[in-house]
């Protein structure tokens, strides 16, 4: 029987999350939220005052819903506090900032042109120096850096920052957001003769981790020779995914076992299952269950400090120590307890963390493990070790796929069909190659013996991608494309867990209720196809050195642009696609601007513009010598001269701006010539309904 005494961590975390979700969707009135604060405090102190100790019981549910209301409160309180810009030193708060010190905090990674790196703004220069915190996105120019900078690594950079800009294309990723919650709101491109090199490193523990798993991953390539065997094999143990080539992650995303090369939750238990045989010996000494329980965590953070404090191994690593730790006590822990009780403590530490993809996948696959799979198991009883084997590693399969599936949708687009076949033969194979490597990197002193464990996991990672993609090209491997809401995903949450209740305890409020949703999740689909089939919409994206418009005509899309966009299929998947799926696009039909085209609703001229429905928009790349009469006239690639635009007649002028590699397109009433471009405001994109 289900009971809220075995798990108080989760009466804890639940309604301090919903503060910290309610903060998120209004990070505003936190006066508001300090009032109420105080008054329920007040309330709770009078209440204490005038009621009777025996009375305490009889009012057991005023005092939690008193408890309950409090925490949501300190929920919101403490998210809307976690925001960097709110400090008193915070870098963006001191004026007339002429210079920075900035360290490098984190990873850098690398593009063509720049090396991306995240700082910490440590102080700056405003008539003297000052101690400041704040991080920062900083871009320096390949051409201009020595050599790729290195965590610890201190510079003195002048110049101005500027805000995260939003996505350039609808329902693409949204960088600003993602950035938002790791506390970063300013970018800084370092350009020539902006920046010094400091002598002196910052030493960190975090760069020491981080300098400790280069050193792995360098001693494995010594032996490693294959790079795909090299790539799968870094982000397996290590994390590592810079080697990982882009084909071998798709069979990996396609056939449900990505998560094998996120270090997290798997790796962890598996580190925290080796341990545990290896010293299961101490338990037949006096004191050995302490002792084997201390190294058992020594055992954990040092394999995270290895893979350089990933925080997803981090997570899973603060979650088996809590185990650890319960298993020392005489008395029965909940699993379920511990598992609240560490999403707890880091909801605590950093609230942002609750909107983390990684940190939801990880937490509700758990879950499902702790919850559903021994339900499972008990459905079948094996007689043989090999089946006992299978059928647990089925059961965990699926326990962890139902409970992230909804989420699995809503992030990824995507939902693997044959994931217990391949889990049933891709986990035993990881498991293996795991065990291998860790020897590997024990045995590396003696290279003959490493030589030959580097051979035996080459072949067994070949049989792994042969697999991989003997699953891939399976009929039906995948279904793709899916695109759900918000609400539906919450919607798809709710129906599981009662489907779980109602198949546990049989109420047919539990039935109805279901029903209800089923209804509901229909009613929403069958609206949504409705205004998919009535959708009439005009966009002018923004892609480097491309203009693209599409015209949304129900579930059917012309994508208008020039040859080199057409032929460029990797800024279709990054620019357009996501689009397509939030629109519900079934059908793409492609118009080079150099062609004429005329459809039912769409008329093409070549190099001229276009007419979709009754909306006239005109293409302007040369100088104008007659008149424009259109609703909207789109100037690209001219200068802005008053010459240019005497014979133009149009409703709005928009015009493009390449501007940090992509086109930002500004649109303005047409008016007197001075007026135009002093009224203009930035639009990403245009987006006509």
């Amino acid at each position: 029987m289900f009971s809220w005494h075995a798990i108080p961590f989760a009466r804890i975390l639940l309604p301090f999350s919903i503060g910290v979700f309610i903060s998120l969707l209004i990070p505003v009135f936190p006066q508001l939220f300090w009032g109420l604060l105080l008054l329920l405090v007040l309330i709770y102190l009078v209440f204490i005052k005038l009621s009777k100790s025996t009375q305490y019981f009889k009012y057991q549910y005023f005092t939690a819903l008193i408890v309950s209301l409090l925490l949501v409160i300190v929920g919101f309180l403490r998210t809307h506090y976690h925001d960097s810009q709110l400090r008193f030193n915070y870098f963006k708060n001191f004026d007339s900032v002429d210079v920075m010190q900035i360290c490098v905090d984190d990873a850098v990674t690398e593009s063509d042109k720049f090396y991306k790196a995240y700082v910490n703004v440590e102080r700056v220069h405003s008539q003297k120096w000052h101690s400041s915190s704040g991080q920062l996105l900083v871009f320096f120019n390949k051409a201009y850096v020595n050599s790729k900078p290195k965590i610890g690594n201190q510079y003195l950079v002048k110049g101005l920052t500027q805000p995260i800009p939003p996505p350039s294309n609808p329902a693409t990723f949204d960088y600003k957001k993602y950035l938002f919650y790791h506390n970063i709101h300013e970018q800084f491109f370092v350009k020539k003769n902006q920046f010094i090199e400091l002598n002196q490193d910052k030493k960190s523990i975090y760069a020491h981790a981080q300098g400790l798993r280069d050193q792995c991953v360098n001693q494995l390539s010594l032996y490693i020779k294959d790079k795909d065997a090299l790539g799968v094999s870094s982000a397996l143990l290590l994390g590592y995914k810079e080697d990982l080539n882009p084909e071998t992650m798709q069979s990996f995303s396609k056939t449900g076992t990505l998560h094998v090369l996120a270090v997290s939750g798997l790796h962890a238990g598996i580190i925290f299952m080796i341990l545990n045989v290896l010293t299961s010996f101490l338990l037949r000494f006096k004191n050995g269950k302490q002792i084997q329980s201390l190294l058992v965590l020594l055992g954990i953070w040092y394999y995270a400090y290895v893979t350089g404090l990933s925080p997803s191994v981090c997570r899973a690593s603060l979650m088996f120590s809590l185990m650890a730790v319960a298993k020392l006590s005489n008395r029965k822990t909940s699993s379920f307890n511990v598992l609240f009780m560490s999403a707890f403590i880091l909801i605590l530490l950093n609230p942002y963390i609750i909107v983390d993809v990684g940190f939801q996948l990880s937490y509700t696959a758990v879950l499902g493990i702790l919850y559903l799979q021994p339900k499972l198991q008990n459905l079948y009883l094996p007689k043989f070790k090999v089946d006992e084997y299978i059928w647990g590693l089925l059961t965990v399969s699926f326990a962890a796929q139902i409970f992230t599936f909804p989420l699995s949708i809503y992030y990824f687009h995507q939902f693997p069909l044959y994931f217990l076949l391949s889990n049933l033969l891709v986990i035993p194979i990881i498991l293996v190659v795991l065990v291998m490597l860790i020897v590997l990197l024990v045995v590396s002193f003696y290279p003959p013996l490493a030589q030959l464990m580097a051979v035996v996991i080459q072949f067994v990672l070949k049989i792994n991608g042969e697999v991989l993609r003997t699953i891939e090209n399976l009929p039906y491997n995948s279904i793709s494309g899916i695109y759900i809401s918000k609400l539906e995903m919450i919607t798809l949450y709710v129906m599981v867990f009662i489907s779980l209740a109602f198949i546990t305890y049989r109420s047919k409020w539990q039935m109805f209720l279901l029903l209800l949703l089923v209804v509901f999740f229909q009613t929403n689909a069958l609206y949504t196809k409705l205004r998919i089939s009535e959708q009439k919409i005009l966009t002018i994206h923004s892609v480097k050195n491309h203009d693209v418009v599409s015209c949304i005509e129900g579930s059917k899309m012309y994508l208008i642009a020039d040859s080199g966009f057409i032929e460029d299929k990797k800024s279709f998947k990054f620019s357009i696609e996501p689009y397509c799926l939030e629109k519900g696009i079934k059908q793409i039909i492609w118009c080079n601007w150099n062609n004429n085209y005329e459809f039912e609703h769409l008329k093409v001229i070549s190099n001229g513009g276009f007419q979709f429905f009754d909306t006239k928009m005109t293409i302007v790349k040369n100088k104008v010598s007659k008149p424009i009469y259109s609703d909207f006239c789109l100037l690209s690639s001219i200068k802005k001269q008053a010459n240019n635009f005497h014979f133009i007649n149009c409703k709005y002028m928009l015009y493009s701006k390449l501007k940090d590699n992509y086109n930002n397109y500004y649109l303005f009433k047409n008016k007197d010539l001075e007026a135009r471009f002093t009224n203009e405001y930035l639009i990403y994109p245009l987006v006509l309904e």
